[in-house]
């Protein structure tokens, strides 16, 4: 993807899903501190911050360039990455991940992470009020509008939490009424939905990285039929890569989980970019952002290498 007006030091990378508004398409993209610029003593990988970012319709994979409109979480005392876009019954939220730090004599140390869910107004340009929170050290958590009203929630939990233990992270399921119940005990309390050896079944070429393998997802598409197409991501001690599914929220049973997920497929690896530089950060990665439909097809954003940012043209799963 092309960028302009990136702010001096920064790559544009990890953007939200596009999202179009009127004539034009917006992202929230994780803009990060060029490394090689990092203030001595900071945390790994350096500082982070969200910004808004705006291109005109039709989307070009070639053509299309995506100008910065404005800084919606700046860098401070905590750094902000990782964001989605998401409208639920009417109002437009931001989400992102806050990495906290603290200040250990000549060295900032990361303490820990949480997903927070802002309100935005004027037109999505400004942040009106944080209204939710997920748990300490949880990144990927979702949220998508369901029929009715209700709001769906993905989550996942990693490591040992209050005596559970979730492994290296999959990917859990949850409604709520209203924004508002979108608390760390309600999210806490979702069910699995796909775990990491699901993936592996369903791309086989995954399996020598086990046990090492972790998902989370990143964006949901409503379709058609009701059905939902989570786009998401899978992470190993390896290469990254950006996945999807199809996923059956009315009909969702805890006893019988897979039956309401099936169409488990790779999106894109650092294969389909060829000409991207490895980067400084993360090399081999490509972790999706999300997806807009614009006739036949979905553009699905990606972040790249922690570094870049890319845009994939596909169909509708089968």
């Amino acid at each position: 993807i092309k960028f302009t007006g990136i702010p001096q030091g920064f790559f544009a990378t990890n953007p939200s899903a596009p999202m179009q508004q009127g004539n034009r398409v917006v992202m929230a993209v994780r803009e990060q501190r060029d490394p090689q610029l990092r203030a001595q003593g900071s945390a790994a990988p350096g500082l982070s911050q969200v910004g808004l970012y705006v291109a005109t319709v039709p989307l070009d994979l070639e053509k299309s360039t995506f100008a910065h409109h404005s800084t919606l979480l700046a860098s401070g005392r905590s750094w902000s990455e990782d964001p989605f876009l998401v409208r639920l019954n009417g109002a437009l939220y931001l989400g992102a991940v806050t990495v906290k730090l603290e200040n250990r004599g000549n060295f900032n140390v990361v303490t820990g992470y949480q997903t927070n869910v802002y309100l935005l107004s004027e037109g999505g340009t400004k942040i009106a009020a944080k209204v939710a929170s997920g748990p300490m050290v949880m990144k990927d958590l979702r949220l998508f509008q369901m029929p009715m009203g209700r709001i769906g929630v993905l989550t996942r939990p990693k490591g040992r939490v209050n005596g559970e233990e979730f492994g290296n992270g999959d990917i859990r399921f949850t409604t709520v009424a209203r924004i508002d119940d979108v608390t760390p005990a309600t999210v806490m309390a979702a069910n699995v939905l796909l775990r990491p050896d699901d993936v592996v079944d369903a791309i086989p070429a995954l399996r020598p990285y086990l046990p090492d393998v972790w998902i989370g997802a990143n964006d949901v598409v409503a379709n058609d039929d009701e059905s939902f197409t989570v786009y998401a991501h899978f992470g190993t001690k390896g290469p990254y890569g950006a996945i999807r599914f199809r996923f059956d929220a009315k009909n969702f049973d805890v006893d019988h989980r897979c039956d309401c997920v099936s169409n488990v497929e790779i999106v894109a690896t650092s294969e389909d970019f060829p000409n991207v530089e490895a980067g400084p950060i993360r090399p081999d990665t490509v972790f999706a952002g999300g997806a807009l439909r614009q006739g036949a097809y979905y553009f699905v954003s990606c972040g790249l290498n922690d570094f870049r940012a890319g845009l994939v043209r596909v169909t509708e799963d089968s």
